[in-house]
């Protein structure tokens, strides 16, 4: 699928995004309440990067119990409206199991991952 990386009559779409070396996202409180989810990635491998840090940033809040949506703003995502439903299944002291599906205007997605402090 897309989110997984291909290459077809189109070109190549790298996609893949949370895989790469030095990912990771902050959750930062900002002005007026307001939270953002920081989130950092570059391109390479093996924990080395081989491009720019690529930055987006998020407005998130709680939709639902145990649901984190993160909207991305006009100049944080190439095709807007852009959502992410982030579902927190299971936490533990430092570790939570989040399963997540999102949206644009293209396509649609989804993913798993483990969070650590």
């Amino acid at each position: 699928g897309q989110s997984c990386g291909q290459e077809d009559e189109h070109g190549v779409w790298g996609g893949a995004y949370d895989w790469y070396p030095c990912s990771h996202a902050r959750f930062l409180q900002v002005d007026n309440d307001d939270w953002i989810n920081n989130t950092t990635y570059c391109a390479g491998s093996d924990s080395v990067c081989s491009g720019d840090v690529i930055v987006t940033v998020p407005k998130v809040y709680w939709s639902s119990p145990g649901v984190l949506r993160h909207d991305y703003p006009q100049d944080q995502a190439p095709v807007v409206p852009q959502i992410e439903d982030w579902k927190w299944l299971w936490m533990s002291g430092d570790w939570a199991v989040v399963v997540w599906c999102g949206s644009n205007p293209m396509l649609e997605y989804n993913g798993a991952f483990i969070l650590s402090r």
